[in-house]
């Protein structure tokens, strides 16, 4: 009787868990443009190198991206559906490669909020979860029976307002943690982190990002030609596979 009691409170937890967590990723369906200024910080525990950039962000649904490139160099990264452009002002070639059909590898601020999508539509299940206090919620995806590899997914949600706090991702031997802080409300109704925190742990090596976002705008009108490049006159074309002659 304990038994079927407890099978009874894992499943109802879990499908507890699961409306909270559609609902926290759902509001995100309806963004079809995203414009931001990002500053991002990288640190290694390996060496005393600091790598920092700052640029300028445009999306627009569903794979048109744009990154203005303002420090520490001056350049543009471009998908404008077809192709993924980059260029360097004053460089006498432009760089680009075809699109690939899956356009899910083309990273934004936010792709890790597909994480969970992904792992769900994988098959990932529901093993724990826990309400430590009436504000946070912890739940735990586990690889489907049929999947053979260890992993384990923690993700923490604010109850408060049903937004994702952490996704953090462990296997063997690895770790990957991302944290999401300073929520605000950019339009829409849609409220999305002013800094994102990931730390990426393999063996004894630790890699720290801090991502801090300005000036956020959701669903904004955007003109067509944000996502339209053309090369400067003179410019050489260049696709990257390309062997050099």
């Amino acid at each position: 009787m304990k038994a079927i009691l407890f099978l009874f409170l894992v499943t109802a937890n879990g499908q507890e868990a699961r409306r909270i967590l559609r609902a926290a990723l759902d509001r995100y369906s309806d963004i079809k443009t995203i414009s931001m200024s990002v500053s991002a910080r990288e640190t290694y525990s390996f060496d005393s190198t600091v790598d920092s950039v700052a640029y300028r962000f445009f999306f627009k649904s569903p794979n048109l991206v744009r990154y203005d490139f303002t420090a520490p160099d001056t350049g543009i990264m471009l998908v404008d559906g077809k192709r993924v452009w980059m260029y360097q002002p004053g460089d006498t070639v432009a760089y680009f490669s075809v699109l690939p059909s899956d356009t899910s590898s083309v990273e934004t601020p936010f792709s890790s909020f597909r994480i969970v999508d992904s792992l769900l539509s994988l098959g990932f299940k529901f093993s724990e979860v826990e309400t430590p206090g009436d504000t946070l919620m912890r739940i735990h995806l586990v690889p489907p029976d049929f999947a053979d590899i260890k992993m384990d997914i923690g993700i923490e949600l604010s109850l408060k307002d049903t937004l994702l706090s952490s996704i953090t991702i462990e296997g063997d031997g690895f770790s990957n943690r991302t944290e999401y802080m300073d929520y605000v409300d950019t339009g829409d109704g849609v409220k999305l982190p002013q800094k994102v925190v990931s730390t990426r742990k393999h063996g004894d090596a630790v890699i720290k990002r801090v991502m801090t976002f300005r000036d956020v705008r959701v669903n904004a009108e955007l003109s067509p030609s944000i996502f339209e490049f053309t090369p400067p006159h003179g410019v050489h074309i260049r696709m990257i596979s390309e062997q050099p002659r």
